[in-house]
């Protein structure tokens, strides 16, 4: 890597986190290797993603994700919350935007930091119970990137440990999935709300939050009969909001300034 420090801003959507900086600050080359080195916690920045937002205009930007191994990721949709919020308050960008992105152009609307809306890609490639794996069916269906949605009776009944193990062998099954998938695991409170926790692909772990993963849990629930919008989401970091307008999915939630600064060159050491 040429370039050896960064501004940034951390950001998390309901604990979903993030690194972003100004596109124009990091050259394509770069944001790979940028990644892998912020993310990685204790010994850098940390954080569950980096975001590289570029201002096109005074209503637009582009948005490029990362995973903390490097991997392009198509969309994020708490990332894209704090991408929005970033355009405006750090770029400059009127609060009604158009972000584009590798999975195709996303409208937001910034209210404020605790109430920032994102127009979801189409959900796309739709298997109700196409497997079944431990005597549970399993849902798949694309929102900007590739998510599987298990009902199960309860939540609290699976610990870390057994969503790691069950999230990774769905993730990793390349029979079922050639190009990966998320992993969401689901338990109905009421008709309107849900528990919700995911495993993500990229991260291969589990997070506190996934906007794309609510999106399509709400999405299978509604198609599936068993709920009806708007949908309240509980996750691990706070709460989320899955809203239907007209015929499109809107994410609705929050997206938190931690902290704003510069790297320094140990930030990208690896030992």
């Amino acid at each position: 890597m040429t370039k050896r420090s960064l501004r940034f801003t951390k950001m998390h959507g309901a604990g979903n986190d993030f690194v972003l900086a100004d596109g124009e600050d990091l050259p394509m080359p770069e944001r790979a290797a940028w990644s892998v080195a912020l993310c990685r916690r204790r010994y850098s920045v940390g954080a569950d993603g980096l975001i590289l937002v570029t201002r096109t205009g005074v209503s637009t930007v582009e948005v490029d994700f990362y995973n903390p191994d490097g991997s392009r990721a198509e969309m994020c949709g708490n990332g894209s919350r704090c991408a929005a919020r970033f355009a405006v308050e750090t770029l400059g960008v009127e609060p009604n935007l158009a972000m584009e992105t590798v999975s195709g152009a996303l409208d937001a609307v910034y209210s404020g930091p605790e109430k920032i809306s994102v127009k979801m890609p189409a959900p796309e490639n739709f298997m109700p119970a196409h497997a079944t794996v431990d005597g549970r069916d399993l849902h798949h269906v694309t929102v900007g990137v590739p998510h599987t949605v298990v009902f199960i009776d309860s939540v609290e009944l699976w610990d870390d440990e057994r969503l790691r193990e069950y999230g990774r062998r769905l993730r990793f099954d390349t029979a079922l999935y050639p190009a990966g998938t998320n992993v969401n695991i689901v338990y109905q409170e009421g008709n309107h709300s849900w528990r919700v926790r995911t495993y993500e692909r990229g991260v291969e772990d589990i997070t506190l939050a996934c906007g794309t993963g609510n999106t399509a849990t709400a999405f299978v629930a509604a198609e599936l009969g068993l709920g009806e919008f708007p949908f309240a989401m509980s996750v691990d970091g706070g709460k989320l909001g899955i809203e239907l307008r007209g015929d499109d999915l809107w994410l609705v939630g929050p997206a938190r300034v931690v902290a704003v600064g510069e790297t320094t060159p140990e930030a990208l050491l690896d030992d």
